[in-house]
């Protein structure tokens, strides 16, 4: 039996980031494997230490495992160097425990975040990329010669990390009403025409930069132009310690006179209540300014929930092959891309032109499962664990461990 590690730097209770989320449905699938009598010995550790000499507790996880999984970048871990040194150090002093590494993200990484874990990357015996472009972006960098023969890079996709209900035909269609409600209906305030169109736009996920939240408000305003009732319903906000930024964009909202058709919803604590506010929208817009990637959590969600997608061109032909499904976004016609670049006059008028009455979304199967995902993971456990190796030494017990949390426990809910 091989004994995993599984270590994050998330608290569900006070830290929001897609990574974490993604972390927690891996250990949540991965448990349940491991409950059902596989070759897996499981502990899913949430370590968060207060200080840097807390950050050597992290030394733990070797003495007592064959695999120790960890993930970068992680925003529970903030800043701190010590992620990129602590499993250097485990690595070389528990020679018999193995290192697994997921990237979920190489191009956009911080330069500095990057140098600060070149040296796990290259003591690693597996690196686990969740998309085939970051993989490519890795091995075309100059780290990449530098890695052991020996270690092994794996693609293994994200599926839906927030959960997506069972909710009711009259709920949705309630949600629609009360969406309508909310329009601007009068007549346009950039027109002096009434409104021939109401629309009702959405928008999912952690708000950043790269997502174009400002071309966003255009859009909006170049449809409101085009005689439209436009509503934009944002079900997502600005990451922790992005205070400014999320003022700045408030400011944006009131410079282009939208403060009556932009709707922010801020972190939607409840499942029902975002996949209602998400299923009452014509269109959910994902303006990813590097492409849509098959590792997005934000579109396998909007997707998979049945509700049309606006989002941008990948970058690769191929990105979506990894994911296993045989989902390609381009042959989807409740799915419309464009170029990344694109005005947002012209995305306006794509817009109006590829939408029609509005349909109560019904609920697909696109997206990869948790359990398949789970599956591809202990594969690679196993395929990095020698044979040789006396495996899960001095383990009691269950095959999988509650969930410990190492550091400051919290009290928070979210």
């Amino acid at each position: 039996m091989i004994h995993v590690d599984y270590v994050v730097g998330h608290d569900p209770a006070i830290d929001r980031d897609g990574i974490g989320d993604y972390a927690e449905q891996v250990a949540s699938a991965l448990g349940r494997r491991a409950d059902l009598g596989t070759t897996l010995c499981f502990v899913h550790s949430r370590f968060k230490p207060r200080n840097i000499f807390q950050w050597f507790g992290f030394l733990r996880f070797f003495s007592r495992s064959n695999v120790v999984h960890v993930q970068y970048p992680v925003e529970g871990w903030g800043t701190s160097l010590m992620p990129g040194v602590v499993p250097v150090i485990g690595r070389i002093f528990f020679r018999s425990s193995r290192l697994a590494i997921t990237l979920h993200e190489w191009r956009s990484m911080h330069l500095l975040r990057r140098a600060s874990v070149y040296l796990t990357i290259l003591l690693a015996d597996v690196l686990i990329f969740v998309s085939e472009r970051e993989r490519k972006a890795f091995l075309s960098s100059g780290i990449a010669k530098y890695t052991r023969r020996s270690q092994q890079r794996r693609v293994i996709p994200i599926a839906v990390n927030v959960d997506i209900p069972d909710i009711k035909e009259e709920d949705i269609m309630a949600a629609r009403e009360n969406a309508l409600s909310r329009l601007f209906l009068e007549q346009s305030r950039h027109s002096q025409s009434e409104c021939a169109r109401q629309m009702v736009l959405g928008f999912f996920g952690f708000v950043y930069e790269w997502k174009q939240p400002e071309k966003m408000l255009r859009i909006v305003k170049e449809l409101l132009k085009n005689g439209c009732a436009v509503n934009l319903i944002m079900c997502g906000d600005f990451p922790d310690g992005h205070d400014q930024k999320r003022e700045n964009f408030r400011k944006k909202i009131a410079e282009y006179g939208l403060q009556a058709n932009v709707e922010l919803c801020g972190y939607v604590e409840q499942a029902n209540e975002l996949a209602l506010k998400l299923s009452a929208c014509d269109v959910v817009l994902q303006l990813f300014s590097d492409g849509l990637s098959a590792r997005r959590g934000s579109f396998w969600y909007s997707a998979e929930l049945g509700t049309r997608v606006l989002s941008t061109i990948p970058s690769a032909e191929d990105e979506f092959e990894q994911s296993g499904t045989g989902y390609v976004p381009s042959s989807d016609d409740r799915v419309l891309l464009v170029p990344a670049d694109d005005d947002p006059a012209n995305i306006a008028i794509r817009i109006l032109e590829w939408t029609g009455p509005w349909s109560r979304p019904v609920r697909r199967n696109i997206a990869p499962t948790w359990d398949e995902i789970a599956a591809q993971h202990e594969g690679v456990y196993d395929a990095i664990v020698p044979t040789s190796v006396e495996r899960a030494v001095g383990l009691a017990g269950s095959a999988v461990l509650p969930a410990k949390t190492f550091g400051p426990q919290s009290t928070e809910s979210r």
